[in-house]
């Protein structure tokens, strides 16, 4: 474990929070605290110590929260959800579970795509049958379908795991607004074909150990155009088409192809815009690291008005709350664990399993505590940093 974790296993001295209009919060205010958007809540917008944010301001402004509360709190008042002995085989066994599951619809997605580029044929029966196990899998497995990066198997194309997890993370946004089964359902096509047209660039455009020209970049960004020209004899939806089409179009009109903007871009592409440009920010590749989840949605939110559908990504921050399921984070206690389930009627309170208490020492694993009251997230830990959580407390998953 690196010295940064070892010096953050302590017990915090705090100090209680207070109340401060958002008109009134600058940059030396932020000094030495952290951000809540409700004192008993202890939902953090603004980590300790990090500068203060213009576009989340705009962002708190938007959303009319005029109140926020500074500092760091002085105890720690929590729910404990759970004294089950056995939570951390539940985890382990939900994990296994949902990895088997995902493996089915990994490989299953190879096959698709390996007959694609051998026949140039797309079997729609086939693709409606990937995204119900989609579907299903969202539906009685939710907590362990989206923990992509903890999923005890290789996800070594990056190709195959981009159209089964964005598509995923599509259909769990369609499902909050509520999209009836078949536009869920046009929807799940849509994303799973969304970079169909990748597959007929020049290889030596898709060679992830070098970076593009500008030629290069243009060349690739008609992809989607290509997309959908494939898709076209098929007679499909008109939304799966656009979606197709334009989910690289960005709110500002700084996308391509067409340089559209605000609704002149459909749905379906939004939503597949944000889910495509969050996944892509999570899943290691040869020429750049992961990053965390939390790490990933703060990016997106930071372009929340200039690139994204604002109304879209408060609905995927709700769902995946500001700390993804799987996310280590850091307590204001001092204690340290990840995040294992999140509500979304009430992404402000996700599920904490602890793996080393506010003095240092490792647990057993069966305490889960729901986040809230005056204990808060203090910090989210580092890809490598929680990779060295789960060694130092033996976790495989």
């Amino acid at each position: 474990m690196s010295n940064a974790i070892e010096q953050r296993v302590s017990l915090w001295q705090t100090e209680q929070l207070r109340a401060i209009e958002l008109r009134n919060i600058n940059g030396e205010t932020l000094t030495n605290v952290g951000v809540w958007i409700e004192d008993n809540y202890g939902y953090i917008v603004n980590a300790v110590n990090a500068p203060w944010n213009a576009k989340l301001e705009r962002l708190l402004h938007k959303w009319r929260i005029d109140m926020l509360y500074i500092g760091e709190p002085i105890e720690s008042i929590f729910e404990d959800v759970s004294k089950d002995k056995d939570i951390l085989s539940d985890e382990e066994e939900g994990l296994l579970r949902a990895s088997s599951v995902y493996a089915h619809i990994y490989q299953a997605t190879v096959d698709f795509y390996e007959r694609y580029k051998g026949k140039r044929v797309i079997d729609l029966s086939e693709i409606g049958s990937i995204i119900r196990d989609m579907i299903d899998i969202i539906d009685n497995d939710r907590r362990f379908a989206l923990r992509f990066n903890d999923f005890d198997l290789v996800r070594e194309d990056y190709f195959i795991a981009h159209a089964v997890e964005t598509t995923i993370l599509s259909i769990v946004v369609g499902k909050s607004l509520r999209l009836v089964p078949h536009r869920l359902m046009y929807l799940g096509i849509s994303s799973f074909l969304h970079e169909i047209g990748l597959l007929h660039m020049p290889e030596d455009l898709m060679d992830e150990n070098r970076i593009l020209n500008e030629k290069e970049k243009d060349i690739l960004s008609k992809h989607t155009i290509l997309g959908y020209n494939i898709l076209k004899p098929l007679g499909l939806d008109r939304e799966i088409m656009l979606g197709v089409l334009q989910h690289h179009e960005r709110s500002d009109g700084t996308g391509y192809t067409e340089g559209l903007s605000g609704d002149e871009i459909s749905l379906f592409a939004k939503i597949i815009g944000i889910t495509c440009s969050y996944h892509a920010q999570i899943f290691e590749r040869n020429f750049k690291r992961a990053k965390s989840g939390h790490s990933s949605l703060v990016d997106l939110l930071n372009n929340l008005h200039s690139k994204y559908d604002p109304s879209i990504l408060k609905i995927l921050v709700q769902e995946l709350s500001i700390f993804p399921l799987g996310s280590g984070v850091e307590l204001s206690d001092g204690s340290m664990g990840i995040i294992m389930d999140v509500d979304p009627t009430d992404p402000r309170h996700p599920t904490a399993q602890i793996l080393i208490d506010g003095i240092g020492n490792i647990t057993d694993g069966t305490e889960a505590i729901r986040i809230g009251g005056y204990l808060t997230v203090k910090s989210v830990l580092s890809t490598q940093e929680l990779q060295e959580l789960k060694s130092k407390v033996g976790l495989r998953f």
